[in-house]
């Protein structure tokens, strides 16, 4: 046995465990989506490049009211990075924009829907 006088000012090493954080199934989902569309904006055309951004997925109706459609590719639309914040920062003004019209049609139709 040690004494206490020989075990001062050492420290322990304590290991941090790490967890494996279990996948939500959205990058695989926002994978697909992208080797099956067009890499091109749905509401304004325009093209979004070659490189999958998480900001171009869309949910049309939010993960956070509606997690049972968060993985539901009808659920997402390909949107530019301003277009997608519109949509969710700034929706009282998208509204009243004709670009968006097509966005929030399909939010009617999927609220129906499901």
């Amino acid at each position: 046995m040690f004494s206490k006088e020989s075990q001062i000012g050492k420290r322990t090493k304590k290991t941090k465990s790490k967890k494996v954080k279990k996948s939500s199934g959205q990058k695989e989902l926002f994978i697909e989506i992208w080797n099956e569309r067009e890499h091109i904006s749905e509401l304004s055309g325009k093209h979004l490049g070659d490189e999958m951004n998480a900001w171009f997925f869309a949910h049309i109706l939010s993960k956070g009211s509606n997690p049972h459609l968060k993985l539901n590719k009808d659920n997402i639309m390909l949107l530019t990075q301003e277009e997608h914040w519109q949509v969710d920062q700034n929706t009282h003004l998208a509204k009243e924009d004709p670009l968006y019209k097509p966005f929030f049609e399909k939010a009617e139709r999927l609220k129906f829907k499901h």
